[in-house]
């Protein structure tokens, strides 16, 4: 008896490895209020995670990374041709990004 307080947690088993299960987050959760991870330690927790991530959270990973990356590389590009002309008699400042001027 450790003397700790003890408190139930529903946490569901149908369809664990399902896209659309909150299996995994409900164990996160009970964990997060115990502060014990060693759940996660157990070959039945590791192989759900593999098997979650070898099933479809990989590929929503890297689709998202690739679109971020593109994201870094446009604004970069974007900051790279960004230039100021400045009209001496309104002072009127023109933002030039290739051939698509904008005004500030």
């Amino acid at each position: 008896d450790s003397g700790l307080p003890v408190t139930a947690k529903f946490v569901p088993l149908k369809d664990i490895a399902a896209p659309d299960s909150t299996f995994l987050r409900s164990v996160v959760e009970a964990c997060n209020m115990t502060k014990k991870y060693t759940v996660f330690e157990t070959e039945m927790m590791q192989t759900l995670v593999e098997h979650k991530w070898n099933s479809y959270v990989e590929k929503m990973f890297f689709y998202h990374l690739k679109l971020d990356l593109a994201m870094v590389f446009f604004l970069t590009v974007d900051a790279l041709t960004y230039k100021t002309v400045t009209n001496s008699d309104n002072h009127l400042a023109i933002k030039i990004v290739g051939h698509v001027p904008s005004i500030i």
